[in-house]
C-alpha cells in the first residue's frame, strides 16, 4: 500500500478510477460503497495534486447515479474556498460506446494515463462471466469485457 501511496502521490498527468459493480436487487443496480469511495479518493489526488487530471470510468448502467454524484462534486468542491487553486475538475466517463479495452485506451482523452485503479469493480471469471459471491451471473451488467 505505501509503494501505491507513493507511486500515486508523484503522479501528475492523469488518474483513471473505475468502480460500479451491479447489484441486481435494485433498480438502478448500482452498489452503494465503489462510486461512494471513488468521490472520496478523486478528492484525495485533486487537493494532493492540483493539476492532475481525474476522471471516473464506469458502465452505462450506472449512470443516473455516477452522473449525480460527479456533478455534485464539482459543484460542492469549487465552491469551497481551499479548493480554489485547484485546475482540474472530477471527469465522468461511461463507457457505453467503448467496445474493448484496446480501443478505451485509443481514446484522446486517455492517451495520457499515468495509473488505472478499480475500486469495486467486477472482473470476469476463468469462463469470461461476470458473477456475484452467491454466483449470479452479472455479465449482462457489466459493460467492456474483454
Amino acid at each position: 500500500l505505501y509503494r501505491v501511496a507513493s507511486e500515486l502521490s508523484a503522479c501528475t498527468r492523469h488518474v483513471v478510477l473505475s468502480t460500479g459493480f451491479p447489484v441486481t436487487a435494485y433498480d438502478p443496480p448500482t452498489e452503494t460503497d465503489g462510486p461512494g469511495g471513488c468521490m472520496v479518493f478523486a478528492y484525495a489526488l485533486l487537493r494532493q495534486c492540483p493539476r492532475r487530471k481525474v476522471t471516473i470510468v464506469y458502465d452505462a448502467i450506472h449512470e443516473p447515479v455516477m452522473s449525480r454524484l460527479t456533478g455534485a462534486f464539482n459543484e460542492k468542491f469549487s465552491s469551497e474556498p481551499e479548493n480554489t487553486n485547484i485546475a482540474e475538475r472530477l471527469l465522468a466517463f461511461n463507457t457505453q460506446s467503448v467496445q474493448s479495452c484496446q480501443h478505451f485506451f485509443s481514446l484522446p482523452q486517455f492517451e495520457d494515463i499515468e495509473h488505472m485503479i478499480a475500486v469495486e469493480l467486477s472482473g470476469p471469471n476463468r469462463d469470461g462471466k461476470h458473477k456475484t459471491m452467491r454466483n449470479v451471473d452479472i455479465t449482462h451488467h457489466c459493460g467492456i469485457t474483454a
